[in-house]
């Protein structure tokens, strides 16, 4: 079953953008620390987090009850993040915003983040401060002209009707898995939402929106590098972990409602239990190697259709 986990810091008296890089830093450092177990990161789950002014949110799932418990465990006890991180996470969020971040006092960064490290989750803080009237500990620029937006088109052709079933759950599994590898192997990258999946004959698409900094990756050299990616792809080591996920799909009950979904997108007719039956490894190879990865610059249609 898949394991959702709702979780919640006060962040009232340190700056938004030092509780928006913790929030950064929590859950890319998470699935660095699964890389040291026997669980594929790619497959787990997802941590989604939002920083407000007093609030940092996290929504995490997870595909297998011990990811989750590794989770809470993680959170009450969080790793010291070296400046190393910090100015990786730092890039991440210059894309998210098209901003430009300096570190003005880094000595009160790291002293900021370690309070913060050392709270208590899903409690209010005692005696929150009145006025945040300090000098910035991070200063901000927004250069939108700095940074680019990409889109990635992700492709299959010549589908059967079971590929085509398969594809509207797969796509989940594919985004993930395609996501980790671009942050690990493109420095500075911000990835946002992702389209509808579309149906046209036997071809299935969908598209998803990435930000670089001008300067940086050119188009053939991404082109490259998800092509290379898509036929390295070993699954015979990732099988165990897309079958935990398949089960945990056809097994939430609140998931059952999502056949509306993938019928209003596609016209698709299906259920989650027949998708997950369709999930051998014979499907999955088969469906995999008719996927191509197209990206581009993204026009003001693509962006329009990244819900």
């Amino acid at each position: 079953m898949t394991k959702i986990s709702l979780q919640w810091l006060d962040i009232s008296d340190v700056e938004w953008q030092v509780g928006h890089l913790f929030e950064h830093l929590v859950i890319r450092c998470f699935f660095e620390e699964l890389k040291k177990t026997e669980h594929e990161p790619e497959l787990a789950g997802w941590i989604d987090g939002e920083a407000f002014e007093d609030r940092v949110f996290l929504d995490a799932g997870f595909y297998d009850v011990k990811i989750h418990g590794l989770f809470l465990s993680y959170l009450n006890s969080l790793p010291v993040f070296s400046l190393d991180e910090i100015k990786k996470e730092l890039l991440v969020m210059e894309c998210e915003d098209y901003v430009k971040i300096n570190i003005s006092d880094q000595n009160k960064l790291h002293h900021e983040l370690e309070k913060l490290s050392h709270r208590q989750w899903n409690t209010v803080i005692a005696n929150p401060p009145t006025s945040r009237d300090a000098p910035p500990i991070l200063t901000v620029k927004r250069d939108k002209k700095a940074f680019r937006d990409l889109s990635i088109i992700v492709h299959s052709s010549g589908l059967t009707d079971n590929e085509q079933k398969l594809f509207l759950r797969f796509r989940t599994i594919f985004t993930d898995m395609l996501n980790v590898y671009m942050r690990e192997n493109i420095k500075s990258i911000y990835i946002h939402g992702y389209s509808a999946t579309a149906l046209r004959d036997h071809d299935m698409a969908y598209m998803s929106q990435i930000t670089l900094p001008r300067g940086g990756a050119t188009l053939p050299m991404l082109r490259s590098l998800l092509d290379g990616w898509l036929h390295k792809i070993d699954f015979d080591q990732l099988m165990p972990g897309i079958r935990v996920h398949f089960e945990a799909y056809k097994n939430n009950d609140l998931l059952q409602r999502i056949a509306i979904d993938y019928y209003r997108d596609t016209g698709i007719t299906t259920t989650t239990e027949e998708i997950a039956s369709l999930a051998t490894y014979e499907n999955i190879t088969s469906l995999c190697s008719k996927i191509k990865i197209y990206i581009r610059d993204s026009s003001a249609t693509d962006k329009e259709q990244i819900l």
